[in-house]
């Protein structure tokens, strides 16, 4: 480790995330248009403001009747309706009108079918009543929540939303650094990209993290470590015990959680998966995201004690198993193959063939 930095201990996955919350309160809610909303974290329940829909709705061009009147109608001894409205799909149903007729269901004054109550409309509240909770607090914010929010008639939520900056020489058209990007982006992260040497002045962005990027591995003449070292404020909190992610340095850059990590996919996606999103979802109080698939393996799995390893899958062909690909080492074949993950936990030595694993999704943005 180089002299500028300090000692720095190997540290727990798990410490170094909590020593990063420690101290912290949640990402400060703010109100955004539902445009700029997403994947972002709803920071308060997001309730019907009435009604969805406020009043029934017809569901086909025909005549809105009450339904009691066509009790016992048929086209041989047609019911006398006191009266109707035509309406075309779409059209709100005003009270007391409770059904609608097709066209060639009667006229104007008869029906010629009975009807019940509700028939080819949808009622009023049928979506919601008002105050029901349409997205619970901490619901990460995708399409679906958007389009329910939307319909309810709403412009902008409040919302919890984390600002990361990116210090790299490269700048945002390195390969890495798009690929983390879109990575925070899918979770409603604002990133601003810097050049190293801005590091120290970029704290004054009020960060909720800030990734340096250096070469291939972090030695002591790294350019990413030494702008971290000459930041104002830099402590050193630890060495993630995490593969791949083996010569990462996690701290902190005046009050901003830091971590200086390799310009490599697959440091990036361990420092993503292991790191950044935990410390992200605990700011911004998000709801757990259970996607994990259990199956069991089609071989032994082999894990390093001590270590918190990212693993790679791929479901066997017949979709019963997990195919291992990897532990630690990836290669970069085994990351563009894979379909799922998980993080082996530091006091695993690994499963036999035939042990039920749960395996995630790769997320969003990835």
């Amino acid at each position: 480790m180089p002299e500028a930095a300090g000692f720095v201990p190997r540290i727990a996955v798990a410490e170094v995330v909590a020593a990063w919350i420690a101290g912290t309160a949640p990402l400060a809610a703010r109100s955004l248009p539902l445009a700029e909303a997403a994947g972002a974290v709803a920071a308060e329940p997001v309730t019907a403001p009435g009604s969805l829909p406020a009043s029934a709705i017809a569901l086909i061009d025909g005549r809105a009747v009450m339904a009691l009147e066509t009790l016992g109608a048929s086209p041989y001894a047609p019911a006398e309706l006191s009266r109707s409205l035509a309406v075309a799909a779409g059209d709100a149903v005003p009270p007391p009108f409770d059904a609608v007729a097709a066209t060639d269901e009667g006229t104007a004054t008869t029906a010629d079918v009975a009807l019940g109550p509700g028939t080819a409309l949808r009622r009023s509240g049928a979506d919601a009543g008002a105050g029901t909770v349409l997205i619970p607090a901490g619901t990460r914010l995708g399409a679906r929540a958007l389009a329910i929010a939307a319909a309810a008639g709403l412009g902008s939520l409040s919302v919890r939303q984390a600002r990361v900056v990116l210090a790299a020489d490269g700048g945002g058209d390195d390969p890495v650094i798009a690929l983390v990007r879109g990575f925070l982006a899918a979770r409603g992260v604002v990133t601003t990209v810097v050049a190293l040497a801005e590091a120290g002045t970029a704290s004054a962005l009020e960060p909720d993290l800030m990734l340096l990027f250096g070469g291939a591995a972090i030695g002591a003449t790294d350019p990413a470590l030494n702008a971290a070292v000459a930041a104002p404020g830099w402590r050193a909190i630890g060495r993630p015990a995490l593969r791949p992610g083996e010569t990462q340095i996690a701290g902190r850059i005046g009050g901003a959680p830091a971590l200086v990590l390799p310009s490599r996919v697959d440091e990036a996606l361990a420092a993503g998966l292991a790191l950044i999103a935990p410390l992200l979802d605990a700011r911004a109080r998000a709801a757990p995201d259970p996607r994990a698939t259990v199956r069991p393996l089609a071989r032994k799995l082999v894990s390093a004690i001590g270590w918190t390893e990212l693993a790679l899958f791929a479901a066997v062909p017949d979709g019963g198993a997990w195919e291992p690909l990897g532990v630690g080492l990836l290669p970069a074949a085994t990351l563009v193959r894979a379909t799922h993950w998980s993080l082996l936990p530091p006091e695993s030595e690994g499963h036999d063939a035939a042990t039920p694993h749960a395996a995630d999704p790769w997320p969003d943005g990835l």
